[in-house]
């Protein structure tokens, strides 16, 4: 069940409202910024984190935690000691700015961590969807969170995702940009590739 917490215990507490959300034992907290109206959240799922998530949801419900600010963080007396939220800005759709290009990645990724960021790019659409950016042991990888759909004619859509890989292991990722393709529901190549994707907006 959401519970509000709207927080007065001190000075930098007075500017936000904080919303605490315990499912089950998964944790959800949210603060928003009265005066910028900037929301940061963070989720944290039982058994993967070290701390227990009903003792620090009780702690947010009775005010018993102090903010940090800067990289938002909530500072909680829970679990008979000091437990410490790390929460991410969120970034709505109409939020999203264009900050450089594919080819800039090393760059925009020291600029803009994605701890901070959300990272999106516009392809085959007009607004931006957020991408996820992944690594194995070699190489880089990118893809939109959500699959959409693939195919010009409305009988035979499906599903599908554009990925940009760079430095992994066949021949067109190791060209030093990175490489398009299609795939489909299975992640397997299909629909043809637009090759060097370096002048992707991000």
């Amino acid at each position: 069940t959401p519970e509000m917490s709207n927080n007065n215990n001190n000075n930098n507490n007075n500017n936000y409202v904080l919303r605490s959300v315990l499912t089950g034992k998964d944790l959800q907290v949210v603060a928003t910024n009265i005066l910028s109206k900037q929301s940061y959240s963070a989720t944290y799922i039982d058994g993967s984190c070290a701390f227990n998530t009903e003792a620090v949801h009780t702690s947010l419900i009775n005010n018993e935690f102090t903010i940090e600010e800067g990289e938002l963080k909530l500072v909680v007396n829970a679990c008979n000691g000091i437990v410490r939220l790390h929460l991410t800005k969120q970034v709505d759709t109409h939020d999203w700015q264009k900050v450089g290009i594919l080819g800039e990645f090393e760059d925009l990724n020291v600029k803009y961590p994605r701890t901070s960021y959300k990272w999106g790019i516009a392809y085959n659409c007009v607004t931006p969807s957020s991408v996820l950016v992944q690594s194995w042991n070699r190489g880089t990888r990118i893809m939109f969170k959500h699959f959409y759909c693939h195919g010009d004619d409305g009988t035979k859509l499906h599903l599908g995702n554009a990925i940009f890989t760079r430095n992994t292991d066949d021949n067109e990722s190791k060209q030093g940009y990175f490489c398009h393709r299609y795939v489909d529901h299975l992640m397997t190549p299909c629909c043809g590739s637009n090759g060097n994707a370096d002048s992707v907006n991000l």
